[in-house]
């Protein structure tokens, strides 16, 4: 086995193929998927706003100010409660 890390901040992620199985390593920062991230935002004192869009099945929620999609990022000043601290996920893999 080989033990993967990842350090994610925004909206990339990570799949690992172990042979056996396909799982995502990253932790999600989109804000309309991931409770805890909402929960430290509202917290924070940022404000949480969906589109107003009922009938999408999936709303966009942003982070205000800065308008974003994510709760982590690096280099967007505008989005004060937004943070730049990665989430960091390992796993062990088997080698083939």
């Amino acid at each position: 086995r080989v033990l993967v890390t990842c350090a994610n901040v925004g909206d990339s992620n990570v799949f690992i193929d172990s042979g056996y199985k396909t799982f995502q390593l990253n932790t999600d920062h989109r804000i309309s998927v991931n409770k805890a991230e909402q929960s430290r935002i509202t917290q924070s004192g940022g404000q949480l706003e969906g589109s107003g869009n009922k009938n999408k099945k999936d709303d966009v929620v942003r982070l205000w100010p800065g308008g974003l999609m994510m709760s982590r990022t690096i280099g967007d000043a505008d989005a004060v409660h937004a943070i730049a601290t990665p989430a960091i996920n390992s796993a062990a893999v088997p080698i083939n």
